[in-house]
């Protein structure tokens, strides 16, 4: 959850300008000892630095903190103004770091402990955070400093993320190609002609769709979670049964939210089952590394590496290694639009050769909203697939191209707090091999509705 930097300033601004700061400014003194006697140098520093903090100049008033401090010239005041000044420049961990030599001073500064409530706040340990304030307010604080506390402290409990998060979704989908039959009706095997049956065909259908997904976090040791998602997806046609299809996917593992950046490392499994003769297809499991940084306030860097293995039912020679990676950057175009940008590439390693191939490809997802209620999306995508191999049958190497086109129209039903979408895709795979080449279009209406 990204702090709201002006909520929180006001709130610290209100504690610190208020004239109820002298219960804070006089604890501080109080840390500092009366048998300590400031030299003229470092009340002169002090006195500078509050000056240029008054004039809003943050950034000399730190590099002059910053010389004293390493001089070994400051006392308690220089400190905590030097935690302040980092504080404002957004150097979080410096100015954690100075605050908490002062708590270690002195552990019942109020003023200080409001301030490291914040810091460690923005650098993710929202527990710790409450944790402080609410030591602050044990120590029966003026009402209007107990107030912006109090405020703080319903922020922290507004924005923490809820432990369990669920959503479902069902749709209904037109498929002019659901068995993925090609486009030609002759192939070449072992170099002559060959004519499709009708059933190799394209052949179009009705089906339903489900998608139910459940999300749980609970939240560890300072920055550090655990997450856990269970997904489930079901696509079942109304005459091509064979090419129904159901997946189950589970998740697990620790995340550490820091700052701007957010890495987890999950354990992954994913089953899928075509049809209805079969327990399932194949399983993967394995490891999916991933990241995301807030390079600025419009844009986001995030990727994933996945460390996996397949494995097959009954078709075991296409048992695999798989590796693949998945950075992907987005930009937001204002507060009604974004752009996402994002790549793939890959490898899979399987028992017999044919099977094992390289892949790359790119993707992008263009959203905006039109008002409260209205928005819409557009997401092409391309893949290049080549395969390992002569594959005797077509006496070729098999290389795919796969291109895509999704938009989507969607609409808030607000009384239901859900979401009803709209979406046509559009997809064609080329290949050297005329037997895997096809044209398909779909379109879904769908409703989903997240709790």
């Amino acid at each position: 959850m990204k702090l709201n930097k002006g909520t929180i300033s006001l709130s610290l601004l209100l504690l610190l300008l208020s004239s109820d700061q002298l219960f804070a400014e006089n604890q501080l003194n109080n840390s500092q000892g009366n048998n300590v006697q400031l030299s003229n140098e470092i009340t002169e520093t002090n006195a500078q630095v509050q000056q240029a903090l008054m004039q809003g100049r943050p950034l000399p008033a730190y590099e002059q903190l910053l010389l004293a401090y390493r001089g070994n010239r400051y006392d308690n005041q220089t400190l905590f103004f030097l935690g302040i000044t980092a504080k404002q420049l957004e150097k979080y961990d410096e100015s954690e770091k100075y605050l908490r030599e002062l708590m270690n001073k002195d552990p019942n500064a109020p003023r200080v402990k409001l301030e490291l409530a914040e810091v460690v706040y923005r650098n993710g340990n929202s527990k710790e955070a409450k944790q402080l304030l609410l030591e602050v307010k044990a120590a029966n604080p003026p009402e209007r400093v107990g107030k912006n506390v109090d405020d703080f402290i319903a922020f922290i409990e507004n924005g923490e993320p809820k432990a369990v998060n669920a959503s479902i979704s069902l749709g209904l989908l037109y498929d002019t190609n659901a068995n993925q039959g090609p486009t030609t009706d002759t192939i070449l095997l072992y170099g002559l002609p060959f004519t499709l049956s009708s059933d190799a065909k394209p052949a179009k259908d009705w089906a339903t769709t489900f998608k139910a997904d459940v999300n749980y976090t609970k939240a560890l040791i300072g920055a550090t979670y655990l997450q856990a998602e269970l997904s489930v997806n079901a696509q079942n046609y109304f005459e091509l049964n064979t090419f129904d299809y159901s997946s189950l996917a589970f998740s697990v593992g620790p995340s550490l939210r820091k700052k701007n950046w957010i890495f987890s490392a999950p354990y992954i499994f994913n089953i899928l089952r075509f049809g209805h003769d079969q327990d399932y297809y194949y399983y993967i499991n394995g490891l999916a590394p991933q990241f995301g940084y807030q390079i600025s306030k419009n844009i986001m860097l995030s990727g994933s590496v996945t460390f996996a293995s397949k494995n097959f039912l009954t078709d075991i020679g296409r048992n695999s290694e798989v590796f693949g990676v998945s950075p992907s950057v987005r930009y937001s175009l204002g507060k009604t639009s974004s752009l996402t940008l994002g790549g793939y590439s890959g490898r899979e390693n399987a028992d017999i050769e044919t099977y094992s191939n390289d892949s790359w490809g790119i993707n992008g997802v263009f959203y905006h909203s039109f008002s409260k209620h209205w928005s819409a999306s557009i997401s092409p995508s391309y893949l290049k697939t080549t395969y390992k191999g002569e594959e005797m049958l077509f006496g070729t190497n098999r290389k795919d191209e796969y291109i895509s086109m999704n938009t989507a129209l969607n609409y808030l039903i607000e009384p239901l707090a859900a979401n009803l979408s709209l979406s046509y895709t559009w997809s064609k795979n080329t290949s050297m091999i005329d037997l895997y080449q096809y044209d398909r279009q779909q379109v879904m209406l769908s409703i989903s509705k997240n709790f």
